[in-house]
Order: structure tokens, then C-alpha cells, then sequence
């Protein structure tokens, strides 16, 4: 299990880039508060529009792409059609904190995991790069990453856009508990 702590989302790319060899196809899940589908001019990748790039890549090895947590001032109409037209899942924050087991079965089918901890509310983590006063709290990421681990498929979680100067030292905290969770759920299968 290889777990990745810091950096931009868009390593998640790079991430995806490593499963090629495997020559079979992956479903790759995100822990997100937005779609990260924004085009750019330039074709620059960035944390947000790295899965354009996962969408556009030759050889296409992507079976299944999820997102956990979007919130519905994020995400345009246009975007939510475009992953109903490929039949991607999501579940947005609200749903997702009415029933946390809905992740379950999702997690359970994820290969690979990458998590934008700006999806966890200001109030409880103030260390990612994007603050937002809503998100999921730091008990019900916590779940999300028990289920996670739990995964027979899972093979590589990745926790980005981490803020790497002046990280208080509850928000390390909650890091290093996420990752507990992940080795917890892993230890359990």
C-alpha cells in the first residue's frame, strides 16, 4: 500500500501515470469539494484540471472514476452532465454526511485514492492550500478512510494540497490519524 502525503492534487496524475504496467483498468475515486475539470488554454496540468489530463491519456486504463464530498457551489450543470454522460459516480457533501456508508461500497471497488484534504471544513483542518468554511468534518474523514483501507483493491492513497509551512500542529495531528485510519481499515481485511 503506498501512501503519499503533500504536494498538489495533480500528482494523482502522475499516481495514475505508475499503474500503466499493470495493463488493466483502475477505478480511481477522489475525496474532492469541486470536479477539477476546468480548461485551460495553456494545457498546463494543475490541481485543478488534472483529470482532464487522467480523462485524455493514452492508454486510457480508467474503468471507473468517483468523487466523494463535492459541494453543489463548486460544481457547474455542464459538469455534473458530463459525468452523468460516462456514467462516473459522485456523492455530494450533504448526501455523503447524511449516510457515510454510501463511500463504503465505492472504496470498496477504488484502486486508487486521492484525497484534497480542502475538503475537510476550515473549523477542523486550517492546513490545506484552499480553505472553505464547509466540508466534511475531521470524524467523518476519518470514516472515509477506514473504509478505504479496508478495500481489498486499494493499492495507493494519496493526501494533497497539504499547506507546508506553519502546519499547526493539531492539523499534523489530524494527518497522521487519517493515515492511521488507512493502516487500520488495511489491517482489519
Amino acid at each position: 500500500l503506498l501512501i503519499i502525503l503533500g504536494g498538489s492534487q495533480d500528482l494523482t496524475y502522475a499516481n495514475y501515470q505508475g499503474y500503466e504496467k499493470l495493463e488493466q483498468p483502475i477505478n480511481l475515486t477522489c475525496v474532492d469539494q469541486s470536479f477539477d475539470v476546468i480548461l485551460d488554454e495553456e494545457n498546463q496540468i494543475s490541481s485543478d484540471n488534472f483529470i482532464n489530463h487522467l480523462l485524455l491519456h493514452k492508454p486510457n486504463i480508467l474503468f471507473n472514476f468517483s468523487i466523494l464530498g463535492c459541494q453543489q457551489y463548486y460544481v457547474g450543470s455542464d459538469d455534473i452532465r458530463f459525468f452523468d454522460d460516462l456514467y462516473f459516480d459522485y456523492l455530494r457533501l450533504g448526501e455523503l454526511q447524511k449516510e457515510l456508508s454510501k463511500s463504503e461500497p465505492i472504496l470498496r471497488n477504488t484502486d486508487l485514492l486521492s484525497v484534497d484534504l480542502s475538503s475537510i471544513r476550515y473549523s477542523d483542518f486550517k492546513g490545506s492550500l484552499k480553505n472553505s468554511p464547509n466540508g466534511l468534518f475531521a470524524n467523518e474523514i476519518c470514516q472515509i478512510m477506514k473504509y478505504a483501507g479496508i478495500s481489498d483493491k486499494i493499492s495507493s492513497v494519496g493526501f494533497y494540497n497539504l499547506k507546508s509551512e506553519n502546519l499547526r500542529d493539531v492539523d499534523s495531528e489530524l494527518v497522521a490519524q487519517l493515515v492511521f485510519f488507512v493502516i487500520l481499515g488495511f489491517s482489519l481485511r
